[in-house]
């Protein structure tokens, strides 16, 4: 019985392929925003406005990103999370959609049973475009 909807990343393994791993577990979406701020003068035939903005964002970019985890797994599924490191195209397929991703980790620890018991990995991804499209 699944508590979380699986997930499916699809992504292309180091033969080429394209492959999937179900991610079961907890996901976790981010939203981050950056920008810039100005003051801008609202002064027309001598007066001012106050119902104007005086001080107001401009640049404004955001940046959506997604934290993924696998639930408990066997560990011959390693190889997988290995081709997800060094992949350089990555999706995230959902409501018949596939989303490009771009992975936010530049290590990943190999884990087994004999050391760590239940293998569980946790991969952060960041969405390769921008939640307002500015281009």
């Amino acid at each position: 019985e699944c508590r979380y909807e699986p997930i499916q990343v699809v992504f292309k393994n180091k033969y080429g392929v394209f492959d999937t791993v179900t991610m079961f577990k907890k996901r976790t979406d981010k939203l981050s925003v950056t920008n810039e701020e100005f003051k801008n003068n609202y002064i027309s035939n001598g007066s001012y406005d106050i119902t104007n903005h005086q001080m107001q964002k401009i640049n404004i970019v955001g940046k959506e990103s997604v934290s993924l985890n696998s639930g408990y797994i066997n560990e011959a599924e390693n190889e997988l999370y290995k081709d997800i490191m060094v992949s350089d195209l990555i999706y995230l397929y959902e409501d018949g959609n596939l989303t490009p991703l771009k992975l936010n980790k530049s290590s990943l620890e190999i884990k087994n049973r004999v050391n760590d018991g239940l293998v569980n990995y946790s991969l952060e991804f960041d969405y390769a475009f921008n939640y307002i499209q500015n281009v």
